[in-house]
């Protein structure tokens, strides 16, 4: 193990972060994962870093506190007070965040009072939000078996951590001789497809799919289809290219086609309509509380701020796996996004300020939370200024033809 956690952390220090000699580092990372987190910071310290944050946090210890400590109370715990990130985004710090907690723990904590807290989490560090979403940050998310989570994945395993860490090495290419290599072999072909979907200059994406899915997307003028590896990788792993929709010009109804994990709290089986942009209709026959207050987060989390599309022949999906974590759901299936937009999908996005990009369809909103409609048989149809038609994905997968 001592080896792959040492491959993980170069390619996640190294390739993810492009972190340098005396940038300050912030570690947000379960406690679980202790190992690892010494290997880093090894790691990191040859590279010549030394002002190093450690977030700690543990699942059931944050399931505790929900349980027992009010919300007014809870938010000055560091938990979910993030003041000191501003302190570290002033430095320019590098941030790499792990996920890993148990997708579920948080099922019997009152809805209301966790989508409070996480919006809460957002609003205590405005610096580092503000500097990440116009890209000023070197940052990355990734993840790190625990047993809350491992247990999910593979309950009837009596090595379900194990067998996490296996799959997690095995989707991050750790098991290449060089990771970096071949991730930087990936990402390129990423790019490839960006540059052909913004050559197509679509104004509009149709999906279609047996689950009833029958979405219809404006895109912005001038949006930019986007993927990792402009410097940075911000989530490993990766097999997105994304964009932004319109946030006005979204109708019809979509459905997910993967649990959804959000605050520890699983929301299935649901669908969500939209009109003029805005949902005006949702069910869920899992976690419908939850999706009410993701919905109602703010003035504009009723409308979506990404598209991200994902071949359903990807490793991630290929796995058969459902890691009811969204960081690797979402790379095994097209998703989109409730909440605020990134700048840079926008023709010069970054320079513009909040009302100038939501006057230009790209919506601004305190979340942004992704979720899954990729399936086997999924087919989008993108339309372009002269009103053709062309076929974007079918059976679940890019067009092969416009490569």
């Amino acid at each position: 193990m001592e080896e792959k956690y040492q491959k993980y952390a170069q390619l996640l220090l190294k390739k993810c972060l492009n972190i340098k000699k005396g940038q300050p580092l912030v570690l947000s990372m379960p406690m679980e994962a202790i190992e690892l987190a010494r290997i880093i910071v090894y790691e990191a310290c040859k590279m010549g870093i030394v002002d190093i944050h450690f977030d700690w946090y543990d699942g059931i210890i944050r399931h505790t506190l929900l349980s027992y400590v009010d919300t007014e109370d809870l938010k000055r715990l560091p938990l979910w007070n993030k003041e000191v990130w501003d302190e570290y985004a002033k430095k320019e710090a590098a941030f790499l965040m792990f996920t890993g907690s148990d997708p579920s723990l948080n099922s019997d904590i009152d809805s209301k009072k966790l989508s409070e807290l996480l919006k809460y989490q957002v609003k205590s560090r405005p610096i580092y939000k503000e500097m990440q979403k116009t890209n000023k940050l070197n940052w990355c998310i990734a993840a790190a078996s625990v047993d809350g989570w491992a247990k999910k994945v593979f309950p009837d395993s009596s090595i379900s951590k194990k067998l996490l860490w296996d799959n997690i090495f095995e989707i991050c290419q750790i098991k290449e001789a060089n990771p970096i290599k071949a991730w930087d072999s990936k990402i390129k072909l990423n790019k490839l497809k960006c540059e052909i979907l913004n050559e197509l200059k679509l104004k509009k994406l149709i999906f279609t799919n047996s689950l009833g899915t029958n979405l219809e997307m404006g895109l912005p003028k001038d949006h930019i289809w986007l993927s990792a590896g402009n410097g940075t990788v911000a989530n490993m792993p990766t097999e997105e290219v994304f964009s932004l929709p319109h946030a006005l010009e979204v109708r019809g109804k979509v459905y997910n086609s993967k649990p959804l994990s959000h605050g520890g709290v699983i929301i299935d089986d649901f669908m969500i309509e939209f009109k003029d942009g805005k949902v005006i209709d949702f069910k869920a026959s899992v976690g419908y509380n939850a999706l009410k207050h993701l919905i109602e987060d703010d003035e504009n989390a009723n409308m979506l701020g990404e598209v991200a599309l994902v071949n359903y022949d990807s490793p991630i999906s290929n796995s058969g796996i459902v890691f009811y974590d969204t960081l690797y759901d979402e790379n095994a299936s097209c998703h989109i996004a409730l909440g605020s937009s990134y700048p840079e999908c926008l023709k010069d996005g970054i320079n513009k300020d909040k009302k100038e990009l939501q006057e230009l369809g790209a919506n601004q909103s305190d979340t942004h939370v992704d979720f899954m409609i990729g399936t086997k048989d999924l087919k989008i149809i993108g339309i372009d200024y002269k009103d053709n038609n062309i076929i974007i994905f079918e059976n679940g997968n890019f067009n092969k033809s416009l490569l």
